[in-house]
């Protein structure tokens, strides 16, 4: 719990398709810059290097959350440095959905942005095999575990909503609850995920072929999952108080969109020579030299 005149900050790192976007909203709608998605100054390896953080602080000097796909979880300690000073105590989130669950949001996801891969092809691809582990540990099962304990909250997807209200609580960040999330209608989806009679996972339903060829593909990431421990949602009755729920349907606040667009992306361009396209979703290069990330 936040002590009186405590200032606290967040680093949130944002896994693919886990339910982070409800989080990240609640952050963007409010007002004074607090939020900053930062910007990934290694697009194709989708990370941001030590100095590009360092930046980006700079230019949010109010913010308090500093989250996106870019942020290296081996980095977190120097992030962690460069942030020291302007807050009392910084904690590190992440959120992890079920592996499964996960591969068939983010097929979703791809298929309504054109995406004509069966969900077999799609699931073999390399990248999006184990890709928790991938994302967390670069590859490495236990690095990945290790990070995962390093952080002061996991969290279920299922339970972002929760976590909101918990933050909102303890430590008073005035996070806007339930407003957003990637998810389509079901009833968009491909037919694949919608088979009569077949493994419901989630809100879908696929063939056991399908159903058995994902757990063999995500064996891994589905034992890290089954082994992390997760936050759980018994602080606010613990705690014996509650906080009034604000809720809105706009994604962000205009000014924080407008500072982003016309002042931090041009800044960052000047400083880094970014060329901005739309980013893709392959997971931190491990075969990328480690000095290049201090760049």
């Amino acid at each position: 719990m936040k002590r009186v005149g405590e200032r606290c900050g967040i680093l949130f790192f944002h896994v693919e398709k886990c339910g982070g976007t409800s989080l990240l909203s609640g952050s963007r709608m409010r007002t004074g810059l607090k939020h900053c998605d930062v910007i990934s100054s290694a697009r194709n390896g989708n990370v941001i290097s030590t100095n590009a953080f360092s930046r980006s602080a700079w230019l949010y000097p109010n913010a308090d959350f500093f989250t996106g796909h870019c942020m290296r979880p081996g980095l977190k300690d120097a992030y962690l440095g460069i942030l020291e000073g302007r807050f009392d105590r910084t904690i590190s989130i992440t959120c992890l959905r079920r592996p499964i669950d996960r591969i068939l949001s983010d097929y979703a996801h791809a298929a309504r942005r054109g995406e004509q891969l069966k969900l077999a092809e799609f699931a073999r691809i390399s990248y999006k095999r184990n890709y928790l582990i991938s994302f967390l540990g670069e590859g490495d099962k236990i690095r990945a575990s290790e990070f995962l304990d390093q952080l002061d909250f996991v969290l279920r997807a299922e339970e972002i909503n929760g976590f909101v209200e918990y933050l909102n609580t303890q430590y008073g960040f005035g996070f806007i609850e339930n407003i957003r999330t990637n998810e389509g209608n079901v009833d968009e989806a491909p037919s694949c995920l919608r088979v009569s009679g077949g493994v419901q996972v989630g809100k879908y339903q696929i063939s056991k072929a399908d159903a058995q060829l994902l757990a063999e593909l995500n064996e891994d990431d589905l034992q890290l999952y089954q082994s992390t421990r997760f936050w759980e949602n018994n602080s606010l009755a613990q705690a014996g108080t509650t906080q009034k729920r604000v809720k809105q349907n706009a994604t962000h606040d205009l000014i924080g969109r407008l500072y982003r667009n016309l002042i931090y992306k041009p800044a960052m361009q000047h400083t880094f020579g970014y060329v901005y396209e739309q980013r893709n979703a392959i997971p931190h290069d491990p075969d990328a030299p480690f000095s290049r990330m201090w760049e």
